[in-house]
């Protein structure tokens, strides 16, 4: 079998290139370091201007630019949702309760089980609600579905007998 010699000036060819490559990352290293010294030297002639110049003045970039697409995102729910979010905490508190009661050995099984279909009332509660508003956000949805998920879960682990008693 004779040996390619193309193949062998091709991979020659890549190394040498990814030398010459390497070469040029030295010069991004003295760039990088300049610009940060640039940007530091820019940070404190800016500590020095008046306070008023930098109130008005915008945001230029990075996470700062962000800043004022996140309060467009932060506007005050209706109150449809605030009663939601109210009753889901108020829901989240109750798993709470219940995940104390368990860890506690002086607290019997039954209470602990009366806690859990409190939950279970609760979440059928809210999920009326939910459909009757009609005011569907994904944020809400997705957090109901995770509480239903829980309360369903440790409703059919305490059925099951993974909980001894005290």
């Amino acid at each position: 079998m004779k040996i390619q010699t193309e193949q062998l000036q091709h991979l020659v060819d890549k190394q040498t290139s990814k030398v010459s490559g390497r070469k040029d990352t030295a010069g991004f290293d003295d760039l990088l370091a300049r610009e940060m010294q640039e940007k530091g030297s820019q940070a404190a002639t800016k500590a020095t201007e008046p306070q008023a110049t930098q109130a008005t003045a915008p945001p230029s970039s990075g996470i700062l630019g962000l800043h004022s697409l996140f309060a467009t995102q932060q506007v005050n729910p209706s109150v449809s949702h605030q009663e939601l979010m109210n009753t889901m905490d108020g829901v989240l508190n109750q798993l709470d309760q219940y995940a104390a009661k368990l860890g506690s050995p002086d607290v019997s099984l039954r209470s602990v089980y009366e806690e859990l279909q409190g939950v279970g009332q609760q979440m059928d509660q809210l999920r009326q609600t939910m459909q009757a508003q009609g005011t569907s956000s994904p944020e809400l949805d997705a957090l109901y579905s995770e509480m239903e998920i829980l309360a369903t879960t440790e409703t059919f682990k305490l059925n099951r007998g993974d909980y001894s008693a005290g």
